[in-house]
């Protein structure tokens, strides 16, 4: 049988300090089918909502000749037509209800869209060209996280995608998958395992002392660089470290990502008053959403990463430390287990007493010196190949 075409993928990209792993996710994913052989890298369609966000991807350094750029629009009388054209398509709507001139991607343009093409400006893509993308299901196991609407929202939309039809769904992990298959029994969803890498930015090169200034950073530091949202659980290290002090024991955490939860937005004002209330302000650092290989830097300069999460789909705070062949002090979910096997002391993330253990356990034994370097590139190869031969398969 011969080998489906794929030389023109659609990509749906948005930057989102939000949501930043999400968008971290296709920049490496492009980055990762960059290390390719030149004949076998595909021609990439990215659709975005605006020029910044093109700019973003242009630094992956993919291939120009085989990027291609398209404004996504929402209407037909956007601004993304000119005005000519949305004269004739008003007109053409109220004789014909078509339109003349349409701009939204049809099913010959492309071969493959990913992830989760949804709404008015993918409607002329194939159901069987969409490659679906659930990261986890945070909200069936922590759904006090969440507002109602946003549980209802989720399910519906996870219910589409498993009984409407054979859609292709990718999940980040096995553990993701597993639930998939738990929550929407007898689906008929064609399912796959894509495990997503990193591609780092260059980092090595900037000047940490001068990073270390900027920043207030002690010599040692335990780093956690996280979204500040209840599931990530930042709380489990404030209360670790409490007790550790408590004993006259004095460690260090750096903090970083932007604070703030839209579902839950007393968590961030909950966390700077717990430090004030029990007076950590000398142990705790908080550094609020860093520029990219400057966030890198600290983790790598840093005793260890700390990763407390309550839940995960496939963690890109871990694919880093790994990247980079840093320690990992990490609860102990199982697609944690699934994520990582080198570097990591596991935690009971519903425990601070473990953590402090477990921190005091890492000084103690100066595990920052038993870490093993990981051949990280065959990991990037893996998930362009992976992920081309998703493609090949729907």
């Amino acid at each position: 049988m011969a080998q489906k075409s794929i030389n023109r993928i659609g990509l749906i990209f948005s930057y989102n300090e939000r949501w930043i792993a999400g968008s971290y996710y296709i920049l490496n994913l492009i980055s990762s089918l960059k290390t390719l052989p030149i004949d076998a890298q595909p021609h990439l369609c990215v659709y975005a909502g605006s020029e910044e966000e093109f700019e973003i991807v242009r630094k992956t350094l993919y291939p120009t000749h085989l990027l291609s750029f398209h404004l996504i629009s929402t209407q037909y009388a956007s601004q993304f037509y000119p005005f000519w054209q949305r004269i004739i398509n008003k007109i053409s709507l109220k004789i014909t209800k078509k339109l003349v001139f349409d701009n939204r991607p049809k099913a010959k343009d492309i071969n493959i869209c990913f992830p989760n093409a949804n709404g008015y400006y993918f409607e002329k893509i194939n159901k069987n060209q969409c490659i679906y993308w659930i990261p986890d299901f945070q909200e069936k196991y922590l759904p006090q996280f969440f507002t109602q609407e946003d549980l209802s929202s989720r399910d519906n939309n996870y219910k589409n995608i498993a009984f409407q039809g054979e859609n292709n769904v990718v999940f980040s992990s096995q553990d993701a998958k597993n639930d998939f298959e738990k929550f929407y029994p007898k689906n008929k969803a064609k399912t796959f395992i894509l495990n997503f890498a990193v591609t780092h930015p260059d980092y090595k090169h900037l000047d940490f002392e001068k990073i270390k200034q900027k920043h207030n950073l002690p010599d040692k530091y335990f780093f956690s660089p996280n979204q500040f949202w209840k599931h990530k659980n930042q709380i489990a290290i404030l209360k670790a470290i409490k007790l550790l002090k408590e004993k006259g024991i004095f460690y260090k955490v750096a903090f970083s990502g932007k604070m703030h939860d839209y579902r839950n937005p007393e968590y961030s004002q909950m966390l700077l008053d717990y430090v004030k209330d029990n007076n950590l302000g000398n142990e705790i650092l908080f550094l609020g959403f860093l520029d990219r290989a400057e966030q890198l830097k600290i983790m790598q300069e840093a005793q260890a990463v700390i990763q407390p999460s309550l839940f995960e789909g496939w963690s890109t705070v871990v694919e880093d430390a790994k990247a980079m062949s840093q320690f990992v002090i990490l609860s102990d979910l199982n697609v944690h287990k699934e994520q990582m096997q080198e570097n990591i002391l596991f935690f009971n993330p519903n425990s601070a007493e473990d953590l402090a253990e477990k921190l005091l356990f890492f000084e103690e034994n100066n595990l920052s010196q038993t870490k093993k370097n990981v051949d990280y590139e065959q990991n990037i190869q893996k998930f362009a190949k992976d992920f081309l031969s998703i493609v090949q398969k729907v």
